[in-house]
């Protein structure tokens, strides 16, 4: 597996500061060929139950849930999955610029602005974002409400 560590940052028109948080992934190599992970971006209504399962189990509406994803191939499905996680509850969606089958291609910032225009919540942009100048021009290029910068942790 491989550890990530993602700080967000969320700005806006105001004058203030911006809010940051931290969470850590851990992207595992195995789980798409047990149809986890990215894998169920072909399954939006497992996601759908999934988030209401999590929805319904919390007492605090005020938590977040949030889901991460990969883009489909097919705008339009992950745009439907997007629309139903929102539907059921999810506070945020983190997106992935990039297919299940890219790796290093270019981010297709321009699904995450489709994305982004049919969204009600928060839409955070992931993908080759490593320097300010960079979270700057992703929010041009896409409108995202917020930008992930990863970085590799080591030893």
């Amino acid at each position: 597996c491989v550890p990530f560590q993602h700080k967000v940052i969320f700005c806006s028109e105001e004058s203030h500061d911006p809010i940051e948080g931290k969470y850590q992934t851990i992207s595992f190599i195995w789980a798409m060929a047990e149809g986890y992970g990215a894998c169920l971006i072909n399954k939006p209504e497992l996601v759908q139950d999934m988030v209401r399962h999590v929805r319904n189990r919390i007492d605090n509406p005020r938590f977040s849930v949030s889901i991460k994803i990969r883009i489909h191939e097919d705008l339009k499905k992950t745009v439907d999955l997007c629309k139903k996680a929102e539907a059921t509850g999810v506070s945020w969606i983190t997106v992935h610029g990039r297919n299940t089958e890219e790796r290093h291609q270019p981010v297709h910032y321009d699904a995450i602005k489709v994305i982004k225009e049919s969204m009600h919540i928060p839409v955070v942009a992931n993908g080759d974002i490593k320097s300010l100048k960079d979270a700057e021009n992703v929010h041009r290029l896409t409108g995202a409400d917020g930008k992930i910068k990863h970085i590799l942790l080591s030893n």
